[in-house]
């Protein structure tokens, strides 16, 4: 068994045999602890060849850093250029350590810690917020795909500014999680869009946008590329143009259909409306993956907001306290106790159908290796 399947498992263990049932600080604090720590192991141990971007384009630039000063950041043979915070993360680093690889690993680590972070400090339930975080893959992405990565942990930062309409720490957020990564300039605009209703219309108008987009995908992506140079490589038949398998996509839209059968509990609370709305983004990007990849890098911008979602979902199932029977409540407590009961079985249920796509979608992405996550080697094999 390699080494993400018992890091998958071990954390779906803890959380179904120990935190689902025992919910004290000390406990949720003990789980947290142990994940977190053993995702940093990966991190720090993992050799060179773990992960598809580290010899192709992180190492050399790291070594280009050792030997630049620091007014190259701004020249235009910079490959990042647009994309200072990204470059002086790595001038930064260049100043104490020569070895790319220890370099990569405090990047990896860095994403985990603030991912940990979020799901701390905002998760309603830490130990499922931690297995999706893993399932859905975005663990593996923090070992290869690090600056979109790192980019994406700081926009994630914005979400209480999003759902409580502060606009100024919301960009500013935003514009520095964009100047890590490009891409995630596509978050300006959701500040507004986050709120659009979730209902028969906008399914529709969602519906026949996905439709017309597949018919003109090719030509909106060679306009948009010559309008903009950076992204000027999207426009050949390359790696990224190609098509997706439909695997990659199917378990996130079942998981998105399940969060909408609790539409009407889910819009009630701004925050957990924008959750849903960011998540229904993500999938219909990974649609789009279906026909160019490209679009699963723009989906993977708003699929890690799950993290937060999913435990929202399943904490708005969770009855409240069966009442104590007492000589008041007799004639309605045999109907009341039958209610939670049936309660409680729909709350196991979305659980577990969860618990079941997410164990697809990782073993699906785990066979697949798009990433050549596998196998798993250490620095010093």
């Amino acid at each position: 068994m390699n080494v993400y399947s018992c890091l998958f498992l071990g954390c779906l263990a803890l959380g179904l045999g120990i935190c689902e049932f025992k919910k004290t600080p000390k406990i949720q604090g003990a789980f947290f602890g142990i994940m977190v720590a053993s995702m940093l192991t990966i991190a720090i141990f993992r050799g060179e060849m773990v992960g598809i971007d580290y010899n192709l384009i992180y190492r050399d630039y790291f070594l280009n850093m050792l030997e630049q000063p620091f007014s190259f950041l701004f020249l235009d043979e910079n490959i990042y250029k647009t994309e200072p915070i990204y470059g002086i993360f790595n001038f930064v680093m260049a100043q104490f350590i020569t070895n790319p690889m220890v370099f990569f690993a405090i990047v990896s680590c860095t994403i985990v810690v603030l991912r940990g972070i979020m799901i701390w400090n905002y998760a309603k339930n830490i130990w499922f917020a931690m297995l999706t975080y893993i399932a859905l893959g975005f663990f593996g992405y923090s070992l290869c795909t690090v600056r979109q990565e790192l980019a994406i942990s700081i926009a994630m930062f914005a979400f209480p500014f999003l759902r409580d309409r502060k606009i100024v720490p919301y960009f500013g957020i935003i514009l520095l999680a964009s100047l890590t990564h490009n891409s995630l300039v596509i978050l300006f605009p959701i500040y507004w869009l986050a709120l659009l209703p979730i209902n028969k219309i906008m399914a529709g108008l969602y519906t026949t946008g996905i439709g017309i987009f597949f018919f003109f995908s090719v030509p909106f992506i060679d306009w948009f590329s010559s309008v903009n140079n950076r992204f000027s490589e999207y426009s050949s038949d390359n790696y990224f143009m190609q098509p997706r398998s439909p695997q990659t996509t199917l378990m996130h839209c079942i998981l998105l259909f399940l969060c909408i059968l609790l539409v009407r509990r889910l819009t009630e609370k701004a925050g957990t409306k924008i959750l849903l709305n960011l998540y229904l983004f993500g999938s219909i990007f990974m649609i789009f993956n279906l026909k160019h990849f490209i679009f699963a890098r723009v989906g993977l911008i708003f699929l890690p907001f799950a993290i937060l979602l999913l435990p929202e979902v399943l904490e708005l199932l969770k009855p409240e306290p069966l009442p104590q029977k007492t000589q008041s409540n007799q004639s309605t407590f045999k109907a009341e106790k039958y209610r939670h009961k049936e309660e409680w079985r729909m709350y196991y249920s979305m659980l577990g159908m969860m618990v079941v796509c997410m164990s697809i979608q990782y073993f699906f992405l785990l066979n697949a290796n798009s990433l050549n996550l596998l196998p798993y080697v250490p620095f010093w094999s």
